[in-house]
C-alpha cells in the first residue's frame, strides 16, 4: 500500500568511483522512502541496455537546506551510467537557448526548451513556506511541479542549472522558471562531498554603497562600477589584507565588480583559506591587495539575510 507522495527529478554525478544523484531538498523532504527510476530503452553503451523502468532504493547522504540541494546514494546504480557534464556559468547570457529535463506533473522524462530570460543575483524565492535568497537563472523553458531537481542544460548538453522553482499565480507554468546556477550548485556539492557541510567565504567588511557612472566621472575615475568599502571589522580578513574604509573595490581576481550583490555572492562562494586578488581605488590611485578568505559561521550566514547585516560580507 505504498503511495507516491511526490515526483521530482535529478541527475547523476560521479563522486570518486561512486555515482550519486543530485536533486532538490524539497523533493525528498519528509519522504518515508526514496526511489529513483531510470529511463527505459536507454542504450548506455553497447553492453548495457535499460529495457524497462528500473526502480532503485535511495538514501539521503548530504543536504544543504538553505540552497535547496540534496545528494542521494542509490543501491545498485549501474556504474556504466554517465555523470553529467558541467557547463560554465560565466557563459550563461539572456537570450540563449536552454532545455529543462524532468517529470512535469508526473509526465516522465519530458524535455522542454526556452530561452534564458535573465540571471538574477540574490533573488528572494519561496519554497516549503520559507523565503530564501539565492542567485538564480530565470528561464522560459517550461517548468512545472515534478521538474524540481532536474537539469537545465545548454545547446551543448552541459549542465548550467538545477531547476528549482517557478513564479506563478496559478501554480502551473507561466513561463517564469528558476534554476540554481551550476557554479553555486557544484561548489555546494563539492563541499558536501569533501567535508559533509558547506562553508562560506567571509571578508569582514560592510559596504557604504556602489560606485555609479556619475560618481566615477566626478572623481575622474577610469572605471564606472564598483563597491565602496564602509566599516572594516577589526582583525577580520579584510583588515588583515589591507582593505580600508572608503576604498573602492573595482576588481576581484581580475574580474570587474558589477554590483554589491554580485560581489557579496562571489565572496560567499569562495572557500575559507583561498587567497584572492582585490583591486581597489584609494585616493584616486589603483592599489592591489591579496586577502585570505575567512569563514562565515552558519549563524552569520543565516543572519545575513536580515536587513541589518545585508551590507556585510
Amino acid at each position: 500500500n505504498n503511495k507516491i507522495k511526490g515526483v521530482g527529478s535529478g541527475f547523476v554525478i560521479k563522486n570518486n568511483e561512486k555515482l550519486q544523484i543530485v536533486t532538490n531538498w524539497h523533493v525528498i523532504n519528509d519522504a518515508d522512502q526514496i526511489s529513483v527510476w531510470l529511463k527505459p530503452r536507454k542504450m548506455v553503451d553497447e553492453n548495457y541496455l535499460i529495457s524497462e523502468v528500473e526502480s532503485h532504493n535511495a538514501k539521503l547522504i548530504n543536504v544543504n537546506k538553505g540552497k535547496d540541494l540534496a545528494m542521494l546514494e542509490v543501491e545498485n546504480l549501474p556504474l556504466k551510467l554517465k555523470s553529467v557534464s558541467y557547463g560554465k556559468f560565466s557563459n550563461v547570457r539572456p537570450g540563449q537557448t536552454s532545455f529543462a529535463i524532468g517529470h512535469p506533473e508526473g509526465l516522465l522524462w519530458s524535455f522542454t526548451s526556452g530561452m534564458i530570460s535573465q540571471v538574477r543575483p540574490n533573488y528572494n524565492w519561496r519554497y516549503e513556506g520559507s523565503r530564501h535568497k539565492a542567485n538564480v537563472i530565470q528561464t522560459q523553458a517550461s517548468i512545472n511541479p515534478g521538474n524540481s531537481g532536474g537539469a537545465l542544460v545548454d545547446l551543448n548538453g552541459t549542465l548550467v542549472g538545477i531547476n528549482s522553482a517557478i513564479a506563478s499565480r496559478s501554480g502551473g507554468n507561466d513561463g517564469i522558471g528558476f534554476a540554481i546556477p551550476v557554479k553555486l550548485a557544484k561548489r555546494i556539492m563539492d563541499d558536501l562531498i569533501e567535508d559533509g557541510s558547506v562553508s562560506r567565504g567571509y571578508l569582514g567588511m560592510y559596504t557604504a554603497g556602489e560606485l555609479d557612472p556619475t560618481m566615477a566621472e566626478a572623481m575622474d575615475l577610469e572605471v564606472s562600477k564598483g563597491v565602496i568599502v564602509g566599516r572594516v571589522e577589526s582583525k577580520g580578513p579584510a583588515e588583515k589584507g589591507g582593505l580600508k574604509e572608503e576604498d573602492i573595490i573595482v576588481r576581484l581576481n581580475g574580474e570587474a565588480v558589477q554590483s554589491w550583490d554580485s560581489f557579496r555572492t562571489d565572496i560567499a562562494s569562495l572557500k575559507p583559506g583561498e587567497k584572492i586578488k582585490v583591486q581597489v581605488v584609494r585616493d584616486g590611485k589603483p592599489v592591489e591587495l591579496t586577502i585570505t578568505i575567512g569563514e562565515r559561521s552558519e549563524e552569520q550566514a543565516l543572519a545575513s539575510n536580515s536587513a541589518t547585516t545585508r551590507d556585510l560580507v
